[in-house]
């Protein structure tokens, strides 16, 4: 189960959630399975095996706890800025006896490694980085030649389509700037040493309107959360299994070549 091992926290997660529901459903942020879904289903569509692999950006070490499953023999450096969350993720870690993730904290435009890695994920985290296109750059050099990149990052918020008027330019406090169009990000990008190989839409109409209903029970009534999630579900997998003409968010399968 996608963040089930948040259950064992040392901390309180973000977004907030009571620690018994880790166990039933995950991360219960409907964004973040909405983005897991899609990234699990691009990822299975992939034949190799990677060895070395970096999760940039790793947060709460969701992704990072998901790769070690699907690939037991991998090494996975799993970097993010925020120490406690470094922390915790290590924690959980070694209280599971995980030994193939490794944990560091430290910033993705200050990363070092040059053809290290043969697979690298990042996900929703440019747009808190000031040094986007650094970010980028450097993780490009820490590719192997042949090595890919899974990137995804939120459509500018100005085009964003929007059920309710409510959240229509609606603004996320920690994002650095107004997420990214479509021809920005491939210029920063292909700029950047690497070749979009696919490219599809995440969060369309099912996906945006689970995310907005989900933020209004937030907002409202945050313990119909637990009740509804199921319910809320069928539309996360409805935009992950149906192809989107357009979406809220970009999600990138790119190649160093």
């Amino acid at each position: 189960m996608f963040g089930s091992h948040l259950y064992y926290s040392s901390i309180t997660p973000q977004p907030k959630q009571n620690r018994f529901f880790y166990k039933i459903y995950g991360v219960m942020h409907v964004g973040e399975r909405i983005r897991f879904l899609h990234f699990v289903k691009l990822l299975n569509k992939r034949s190799e095996s990677p060895l070395e692999i970096l999760d940039a950006g790793s947060g709460n070490g969701n992704y990072a706890f998901h790769l070690r499953r699907k690939f037991p023999y991998a090494k996975i450096t799993a970097i993010d800025i925020s120490k406690k969350r470094i922390h915790n993720a290590s924690y959980i870690a070694n209280l599971l006896g995980v030994k193939n993730i490794f944990f560091r904290q430290g910033s993705l435009t200050n990363l070092k490694e040059s053809q290290k890695y043969d697979l690298v994920i990042c996900i929703d985290v440019l747009e808190h980085i000031r040094k986007d296109f650094l970010a980028i750059k450097n993780i490009s050099k820490s590719l192997k030649p042949g090595g890919y990149l899974i990137l995804h990052v939120p459509k500018d918020r100005k085009l964003a389509h929007r059920h309710f008027k409510r959240f229509r330019n609606s603004r996320i406090q920690d994002h650095v700037r107004d997420e990214y169009r479509i021809g920005e990000i491939l210029d920063k990008i292909k700029n950047g040493g690497l070749k979009v190989i696919t490219f599809s839409y995440t969060q369309g109409w099912f996906g945006s309107l689970a995310w907005e209903i989900d933020q209004l029970h937030v907002v409202y009534l945050r313990k119909l959360r637990y009740i509804t999630f199921p319910l809320l579900y069928l539309l996360i997998l409805a935009d992950a299994y149906m192809k989107n003409r357009r979406g809220n968010g970009f999600l990138f399968h790119c190649i160093k070549e």
